[in-house]
């Protein structure tokens, strides 16, 4: 890890939140998925995917009959150069699968378990705001969750 990594996030507080910047977006994916842990909060007592699994597949099946969403979660593969079937989780030294050629992306639980990982290494520190491919994979991952988010949010209330 470059020991510089700290001063990244420093100058993306002060450079990335304007209008054109294109490194916004790991603001806006942290606010995303505190909206997210929230409403599991409120609706659950904590954080609980596998309940919310249980609860909303059945709006996960309806939204993935949209087109526009599909697409969005078949970049998922775009976002490494080569391709990408799956996240690391560092914490166990394992991988989060979310292969898009595969009935993967037609799982809600696996659909949140790779945005959750995304998320996991972006808080604990292993991703780079100078980093192309890290930039793209969080971008991927607020774009697509927010698709199905607002969607979702507009459904409950």
């Amino acid at each position: 890890m470059s020991k510089n990594k700290y001063k990244e996030w420093l100058d993306l507080l002060e450079n990335g939140i304007n209008e054109n910047s294109k490194n916004k977006v790991y603001l806006q994916f942290a606010i995303l998925w505190f909206s997210f842990v929230s409403y599991q909060k409120w609706k659950f007592g904590k954080e609980d995917i596998v309940k919310f699994k249980n609860k909303y597949s059945y709006f996960y099946n309806e939204l993935l009959r949209e087109e526009e969403f599909e697409k969005k979660l078949l970049k998922f593969s775009k976002t490494k150069k080569g391709g990408r079937e799956s996240v690391l989780n560092l914490r166990y030294d394992t991988k989060v699968d979310f292969d898009t050629t595969t009935d993967d992306i037609k799982d809600l639980y696996k659909f949140i378990k790779v945005i959750r990982e995304i998320r996991n290494n972006f808080f604990h520190g292993n991703k780079r705001v100078s980093s192309e491919e890290d930039r793209k994979l969080v971008a991927w991952a607020y774009d697509t969750f927010l698709y199905f988010w607002e969607r979702f949010i507009e459904q409950e209330l």
